[in-house]
């Protein structure tokens, strides 16, 4: 071989090894190549994954509904007697009473709370009475002279 002569290509391919044919290659027993996807096997993955998705959300605002309600109820507990009865009674919706950013607006709600026990007073906390810690303004009985002959006479 003379420098200007150029090389064989044979010996190129002899450094490389040779390339399995897929077609030929054997797979182990039990398992099978894997299948390329296909465009419906991913709109299929990402039906599946949207789904999940949605149902997650789903979930999420109804506990978030439920906190918003327990934060109204928690407001209203001192005007009402039960704080459900402006739901259940007054036909209120909680979404109402919450702000853009999701907070209560005490002031509506409060408004909202009065106007039922307005309309149907015995709604709301009954007031309560005189409290009598066992002192009154009655005379005692008799002349107020009871001395312990008198729990303890036999007859």
């Amino acid at each position: 071989m003379t420098p200007a002569e150029p090389t064989m290509p044979e010996a190129d391919t002899a450094a490389e090894p040779p390339r399995p044919d897929p077609a030929t290659q054997a797979t182990p027993e039990g398992a099978q190549p894997e299948p390329e996807p296909t465009p419906n096997s991913e709109a299929a993955r990402y039906r599946v994954e949207r789904n999940k998705a949605r149902a997650e959300r789903d979930a999420l605002a109804e506990r978030l509904a439920g906190y918003q309600r327990r934060e109204c109820e928690a407001v209203v507990a001192d005007v009402l007697d039960v704080p459900g009865d402006l739901w259940e009674v007054g036909g209120a919706d909680v979404a109402a009473f919450c702000n853009d950013d999701g907070t209560v607006n005490e002031v509506e709600l409060l408004g909202a709370a009065a106007a039922l026990v307005d309309m149907r007073p015995r709604l709301g906390k009954p007031n309560p009475g005189p409290r009598y810690w066992g002192q009154h303004s009655a005379d005692v009985p008799g002349d107020g002279k009871v001395g312990w002959s008198d729990v303890i006479s036999p007859g």
